[in-house]
């Protein structure tokens, strides 16, 4: 806990929490990170009263796993959530409302899809009201979302509040938004990047995804991306969503601003996880943990009159989404629950170096049918991660033997060049990181029923007669 904050505990002024976590956004796709498109001209004016974390890192390319941990400051073999339509967060593992609702807070998730994530994953613990569609009208967008956020933290009498919000923010597809044809104005584009689903449903019976429609999933995860003027529209598309989040953020931060609550609220503004277009062999997201997908925007804004106040710093060393609960409770004055994986990044916040981190990644959920890097059902057969400031180790579960690479982020951004063989000591020194995950991880269950083609594959392979 930082210094100066204890006293806090039992002293007004008791500062509210506002977390708003739009889906699929990249960090690289923000302007305010140096993107050339102008995607985020409120944020770069916001960034100026708070602290941006340029090198934020999420545990999953999913919704389910890295809600989870953003909720509970734990990674996803902590929490137990491992797949999108899993059970909820185990219980006994506390998420933010849990916390903060007996403190005396008022606490409320808003969510702007029809999927009801934050109420299945959380089993609808801590949170006293879950705002969904059901509940919206005229129709479910990130804008009525916004709207029912401003009218809750704007009513009288009702502080101090937790507002936690998951947004639809730029995930696929990628609807038209003001920007796309100023960004890339091509007419005759074809629009057919927007076509098609997912082809799954939920499981449930056994949890996660039941593939219903093999060649609808590989055309929207697994097929090369489209010819480059048709690439380039859709990533148009896509910023047009992020420069849409930011204008909602302007007019809801500045009503809060307007009306005084803004300075008693800790805002945090972050994602899920990212998007790839094709840079390591699928698109979207889910079945790998490069870059693309795992490095998230992390903007953390304190109210003026708060002692750990120290506005326009950049943090430029890793951090990750598992901090985020643990910096509020601390920037709330509160303790910090023992054994939580994230750490306070107060301190970073008023300019101290955060110490050297290590970020811990696992992909989603995928089908062996489809996936040609997946050799595993359940559990074992995710991609993992382990994540420094300049390196990531990433190992892969083969029949024949786990899959080692090693990637020099300092000289190889792109992740393009596997160092494994050359930089034998960095391979141990990470994997010995990860090899206490994953003995604790290892089950040799499968966690779903098997499809037909799956155990098809396990006989090919051996593993069952």
């Amino acid at each position: 806990m930082v210094a100066g904050l204890a006293g806090c505990q039992n002293s007004e002024p008791r500062w509210n929490v506002l977390v708003l976590v739009p889906d699929t956004v990249r960090a690289d796709h923000f302007s305010l990170n140096g993107y050339e498109r102008p995607t985020t001209p409120y944020l770069e004016k916001l960034a100026r009263e708070s602290t941006n974390f340029t090198q934020a890192i999420t545990v999953a390319p999913r919704t389910w796993q890295s809600f989870s941990s953003i909720l509970t400051g734990v990674y996803p073999p902590r929490h137990g959530v491992r797949v999108i339509f899993d059970h909820p967060i185990r219980e006994g593992v506390p998420n933010m409302a849990e916390i903060l609702k007996p403190k005396g807070y008022e606490t409320r998730a808003f969510e702007s899809d029809g999927m009801y994530f934050l109420r299945r994953m959380t089993a609808e613990r801590g949170f006293e009201q879950f705002v969904e569609p059901a509940s919206l009208s005229p129709r479910n967008t990130d804008a009525v979302v916004v709207a029912a956020i401003e009218k809750y933290v704007l009513r009288e009498a009702h502080e101090p509040f937790l507002g936690f919000a998951r947004l639809i923010g730029s995930h696929w597809p990628y609807w038209d938004g003001d920007w796309a044809d100023v960004y890339d104005n091509c007419p005759d584009c074809s629009h057919d990047f927007n076509a098609g689903d997912y082809g799954v449903v939920e499981d449930r019976d056994h949890g996660g995804q039941k593939l219903t429609n093999a060649a609808a999933h590989r055309r929207v995860i697994f097929s090369p991306p489209p010819a480059p003027p048709i690439l380039r529209h859709m990533i148009a598309h896509y910023d047009s969503e992020i420069r849409y989040f930011d204008q909602l953020t302007e007019g809801l931060v500045e009503r809060m601003r307007e009306k005084g609550v803004l300075e008693r609220t800790i805002l945090v503004i972050t994602s899920d996880h990212g998007e790839s277009f094709g840079e390591h062999g699928y698109m979207q997201h889910g079945p790998r943990v490069d870059e693309p997908v795992m490095r998230v925007p992390l903007l953390i804004r304190l109210p003026e009159g708060h002692p750990a106040r120290k506005p326009g710093g950049v943090v430029k060393q890793l951090v990750r989404v598992v901090d985020i609960l643990p910096t509020i409770l601390d920037a709330l004055g509160m303790p910090i629950p023992e054994g939580l994986d994230g750490i306070s990044l107060l301190p970073a916040m008023q300019g101290t170096p955060p110490p050297d981190l290590w970020a811990y990644g696992e992909s989603g959920e995928s089908f062996m049918e489809l996936d040609a890097d997946l050799h595993y059902p359940g559990v074992r057969g995710k991609h993992r991660m382990i994540r420094t400031d300049d390196r990531k180790f990433i190992l892969v579960p083969r029949p024949e033997g786990d899959r080692k690479s090693l990637f020099d982020l300092a000289t190889d951004p792109q992740e393009l060049h596997d160092v494994a063989s050359a930089q034998p000591g960095d391979v141990q020194k990470l994997d010995s990181l990860l090899t206490p995950i994953m003995v604790a991880d290892r089950n040799p269950k499968p966690e779903r029923k098997l499809t037909d083609a799956e155990m098809e594959s396990l006989r090919a392979l051996g593993y069952v007669d």
